[in-house]
């Protein structure tokens, strides 16, 4: 992922993960309506109303969730740019039929159509952190145990499913896995998510453990392949 490809994986991984009622095409601008529209409202009844309120937090969440995803992919390019244990890769046309030269996304225009990401995480079974973190905290958490290739934030534009751009950035990755001189690879895939569940099993990935996770989030597996 290079800068000029920030912008593009920021509104793929918004459009997957937001699945909140506003437009955040509105923006700023939105917000203010919907703060004017309560705030008129509590003037004629005395208080805000419990609608204005959901609005008003629904607002709140969805700019919160933005500003994490542009600051977290912020981070991601610039800890990739060194490609020791962190990279992204994306394909910004749908109709490429390579990644380029490196693996990296060769065009910045938008939209991208998919994107994945590969990193060194502690093989302990959970979530990667939503931001990267350095190298050298991973190794002091996962001591004496190894930090490992792990994959993430498969993501793929809804225009453009079904023509096996997650398997080739799968592939990538699994490659930039063996080139950091690993012979292994763990993710997580979302158990509700049947397609990418076929995907990687039909890849040869593995199951290591079923995660327990609160309602409010789907069932997770942690699985991983021998390279």
């Amino acid at each position: 992922m290079k800068r000029a490809d920030v912008d593009g994986v920021v509104s793929l991984a918004f459009e997957e993960y937001y699945n909140g009622p506003m437009d955040f095409s509105a923006g700023i601008r939105g917000g203010f309506a919907v703060l004017e529209s309560a705030w008129r409202s509590a003037l004629r009844n005395g208080k805000f109303q419990e609608a204005d309120k959901e609005r008003l937090t629904d607002w709140l969440e969805m700019i919160w969730l933005r500003i994490m995803i542009q600051w977290g992919f912020s981070m991601r390019e610039q800890f990739g740019k060194g490609g020791r244990d962190h990279r992204v890769f994306c394909i910004s046309d749908e109709k490429a039929r390579n990644l380029g030269g490196d693996g990296e996304g060769g065009s910045s225009k938008p939209p991208l159509a998919a994107l994945a990401e590969i990193s060194l995480q502690v093989p302990n079974g959970k979530t990667s952190p939503p931001f990267p973190v350095p190298l050298w905290y991973k190794r002091i958490v996962g001591w004496p145990g190894p930090v490992l290739p792990y994959i993430s934030n498969v993501l793929v534009h809804r225009n453009a499913r079904r023509q096996g751009l997650a398997n080739r950035l799968m592939l990538r990755c699994e490659k930039q896995a063996r080139d950091w001189g690993f012979t292994q690879v763990y993710l997580h895939v979302d158990l509700t998510y049947y397609p990418a569940v076929r995907m990687y099993e039909t890849m040869g990935y593995e199951v290591v453990s079923d995660l327990e996770v609160s309602f409010e989030n789907p069932r997770l597996r942690y699985m991983k392949k021998i390279l």
